[in-house]
């Protein structure tokens, strides 16, 4: 993994695609290669989609291709740097196509039931800030290079930036601790940053929402809920279904890979029984 200087802060311009997706650019590789990332704190990986392509989807930057790259190495299936305690590293021995069993690989999925396939690799990143990179580059990051992708993405982005708690996160990497970005609306018409912090804040200074840890669901950032208002008023909806429970996945997490906001069904029917002085919900 990287080190990082403790008082180092990682900045990215932070685009809204209007399509509910948020993305960064980044650089990849020596010479240097751009994509498009899709932010995402609800994942632990931050992959690629790389040449050759097996089953990819339509992407408008160029295809990473690691044969231009001298940075570019791959993961030995029996390395430290795989990890196979991540459910999402394969065994060495199984059989996956468009893959060698002496390479690291994994199977990534997502609960949207889309899927993502390929091998681990480290790999050089700068950040983009306004279209150029930062000065430093971090060297060895670790990331997969997809080769095989299911299910519906967006041309937006050319592979996910896992902002998560896990192994393999970039938040892990590059031992992040805090970090915060401005989700623009639509008439938003020039971007916003996402900043990662590996340092202390000033809380006399700095809004902070906290982020909770759920031990049943490490990976994800949970957030302390109170209820939804709607013309000034409580909706009556129990604390309980809100709330963290031990050894239970319940609560509620930030989530900025997905463009829906959802509630429990229970909840919702409260929610759409009452009467708020509002055009009745359908």
């Amino acid at each position: 993994m990287v080190t990082s200087d403790e008082n180092k802060l990682h900045r990215s311009s932070l685009y809204n695609m209007l399509k509910g997706n948020y993305v960064v650019y980044s650089m990849f590789g020596f010479l240097p290669q751009r994509n498009a990332l899709l932010v995402d704190t609800g994942s632990d990986l931050l992959w690629l989609q790389c040449k050759p392509c097996i089953n990819c989807f339509n992407q408008s930057e160029l295809l990473y291709d690691p044969s231009e790259s001298l940075s570019y190495k791959e993961i030995d299936c029996n390395s430290s740097k795989c990890y196979h305690e991540q459910n999402f590293i394969d065994d060495c021995e199984a059989t996956i196509y468009g893959t060698s069993k002496r390479s690291c690989r994994f199977e990534y999925f997502y609960d949207d039931k889309s899927s993502s396939r390929g091998k681990m690799i480290t790999e050089t990143m700068s950040f983009l800030i306004d279209g150029n990179p930062m000065e430093n580059p971090e060297d060895n990051i670790t990331m997969g290079c997809t080769n095989i992708n299911k299910g519906i993405h967006s041309g937006d982005y050319s592979g996910i930036l896992g902002l998560g708690r896990g192994h393999y996160s970039l938040i892990s990497q590059l031992k992040v601790s805090s970090f915060s970005f401005c989700l623009s609306g639509p008439n938003f018409m020039t971007a916003s940053t996402l900043d990662l912090f590996c340092t202390s804040l000033n809380k006399n200074t700095t809004i902070i929402a906290p982020l909770l840890l759920n031990q049943f669901n490490p990976s994800f950032y949970y957030i302390g809920f109170k209820g939804i208002s709607l013309n000034d008023e409580m909706v009556p909806i129990p604390s309980s279904y809100w709330d963290i429970i031990p050894n239970s996945s319940q609560g509620v997490i930030m989530d900025s890979g997905s463009f829906l906001t959802s509630i429990p069904i229970n909840g919702y029917k409260i929610f759409q029984k009452g009467s708020w002085n509002s055009p009745p919900i359908t």
